[in-house]
């Protein structure tokens, strides 16, 4: 999500994270070459599905290796191969989707540069993870990646007929304006942080993302009581 961010440069606050999620699909995970190819980078297991190095004293380098979930409940301990992961919701709609390909230059902390080629979900792909999610894991850094994410979904010109391509597709219109419209849970979450006026701003900003994004809602899509404000 953050290099979206930066590849098409908006303007959003960036997030820092101490890991990487690295989403692959199972049949990957049960080969050994993924695993030992991160440990000869110097990366040792320390529990199930994360890995981590050592930079210094004070710093931890750490990726997390995850797999789709293909059933309506993800489970939060699956083994796969002679690993015990996470499933995802959203990743397997994410790894079926075309990725966009970016080439990143890379600074390290010891100051060397180095080029790579980057593969990302695409707009609607990222956008389905962070929102499905949220149907486990209700954080606060969850409801403002999901804004991040719609934000990143108009720059890339995502428009509503996207959305009649699939049923989980669908599925996440549904989500989208259960969370992010009037009254919704993330909504909620995000305007607690802010002074009235921003949150106003906020929640306009939202409905308007909406509509060119995923497509006008109706009351189906609407939930009562999230944060407790009328539309704005």
């Amino acid at each position: 999500m953050m290099l979206h961010i930066q590849r098409l440069g908006l303007d959003l606050p960036l997030r820092a994270t101490g890991d990487a999620d690295f989403g692959v699909p199972p049949h990957v995970l049960r080969r050994p070459d993924l695993v030992q190819a991160i440990e000869r980078l110097g990366y040792h297991k320390v529990f199930g599905n994360r890995w981590e190095r050592q930079l210094d004293e004070r710093r931890v380098a750490a990726v997390d290796l995850l797999v789709p979930a293909y059933r309506s409940r993800a489970r939060d301990t699956v083994t796969v191969g002679d690993v015990v992961t996470t499933e995802v919701p959203g990743l397997a709609e994410a790894l079926r989707r075309p990725a966009i390909k970016v080439d990143a230059e890379l600074r390290l902390t010891d100051g060397t540069r180095l080029g790579a080629t980057v593969v990302l979900p695409d707009a609607i792909g990222t956008l389905a993870m962070k929102a499905l999610v949220r149907g486990v894991r209700t954080e606060w850094r969850d409801a403002e990646d999901l804004w991040r994410c719609l934000e990143i979904a108009a720059a890339e010109g995502v428009e509503p007929s996207d959305f009649d391509h699939s049923a989980t597709l669908r599925d996440l219109r549904l989500v989208l304006w259960r969370e992010l419209g009037p009254g919704g849970a993330a909504v909620g979450t995000l305007a607690e942080r802010l002074q009235d006026d921003a949150a106003a701003r906020l929640r306009t900003r939202l409905r308007a993302l909406l509509a060119e994004v995923v497509g006008e809602g109706d009351s189906r899509h609407n939930v009562s009581g999230g944060d407790g404000d009328s539309p704005a």
